[in-house]
């Protein structure tokens, strides 16, 4: 009896193993692709002769927008600054206020699908505002509120008038909202630090990105799993992303407990046109399918003297290029592939 209970345990386990994404084994060849990248400020953060749209004051958000331009929500500094690859200034949108149009502490930026339309999260104004930009000027559209709205809060964008937030530290659960702030769904179990977590259930605490056919993909920070979850709420798939090497000298995880795990994926962005999630974990990248959740390609950053707080992935003509957003000092790296 005990005998044919090993042999199902082997069994279940051989079974479930396929649901876990594995780099490679020790000495063993990876199946991806590795990439070698070079890194480079587009202008230096320390210069004593910047311009003063140049001077970023803790910024949190990046993202490109479809006319190639780099979005950056200058969050201390309460605006959104877009400015070309070349390092030359667009135009500054808003200024500091609670009126129409203007920003106290916005944290995140990103753009509707094959749009033009700029979405800027306001944690302080707890809202969202929605921009038209075009070649030289963006204009207000309209805004939604956002109670829910935090500091470290991920916004990704459903549909005009929808969009999901990350977990926060005090839940464990995606939430769906309309453009008026009513919950329309929940993702996952509500975190209860006294209780086991259910085994379907997500980490709190994570980044979640939106799939082409309407899937959510929820990535955690300190625990490295994957879960792509259906609009309807069904939890389709679990997997685990290979924990990488303890970084002693990274000094951002000293505020954690001792017993708490590390961070794992410092963020992520999501690319719409190859439908590929990008995960910066060490600060080096990995693609990511979302169709099998394996690793495709490892994106290797040398001379990357800094820890990025978030990214933004644009299609090139070398194939693929990142834009890294340093929180302090403020900042913008490009990375792309060497040679």
């Amino acid at each position: 009896c005990m005998f044919r209970l090993y042999a199902a345990l082997l069994l279940f386990l051989s079974l479930t193993a396929t649901h876990t994404v594995n780099i490679h084994a020790q000495g063993a060849e990876p199946e991806y692709q590795i990439i070698e990248c070079s890194c480079q400020w587009l202008w230096s953060p320390e210069s004593t002769d910047l311009e003063e749209w140049q001077i970023l004051y803790d910024p949190r958000g990046i993202t490109v927008s479809p006319l190639g331009d780099i979005v950056v929500a200058d969050t201390r500094n309460t605006r959104v600054v877009r400015f070309s690859p070349e390092a030359e200034l667009v135009e500054i949108i808003g200024r500091s206020g609670a009126g129409p149009g203007e920003f106290y502490e916005p944290v995140e930026v990103c753009f509707e699908p094959d749009s033009d339309i700029l979405w800027v999260a306001d944690c302080q104004n707890r809202r969202i505002s929605r921009f038209q930009v075009s070649t030289d000027q963006s204009t207000l559209i309209d805004t939604f509120p956002c109670q829910q709205l935090m500091p470290l809060s991920n916004v990704v964008i459903r549909d005009q008038t929808s969009y999901f937030i990350s977990p926060l530290r005090s839940e464990n659960r995606i939430s769906l909202f309309d453009s008026d702030g009513n919950i329309v769904r929940s993702y996952g179990n509500l975190f209860e630090p006294d209780r086991p977590q259910q085994p379907k259930a997500l980490f709190n605490y994570g980044y979640i990105a939106v799939s082409h056919s309407n899937e959510i993909i929820f990535t955690g920070k300190f625990k490295p799993i994957f879960e792509k979850w259906s609009e309807e709420g069904e939890l389709l798939y679990q997997c685990e992303f290979p924990f990488p090497e303890i970084d002693t000298s990274r000094r951002r995880d000293s505020h954690l407990p001792a017993n708490s795990l590390h961070v794992f994926a410092e963020h992520v962005a999501y690319h719409y046109p190859n439908n590929r999630l990008y995960v910066m974990v060490r600060r080096n990248i990995y693609e990511v399918s979302l169709d099998t959740f394996k690793i495709e390609r490892f994106f290797h950053i040398n001379d990357l003297d800094s820890f990025p707080d978030s990214f933004a992935v644009q299609s090139s003509p070398d194939g693929i290029r990142f834009y890294l957003l340093n929180f302090r000092p403020g900042g913008v790296m490009v990375v792309s592939p060497s040679g």
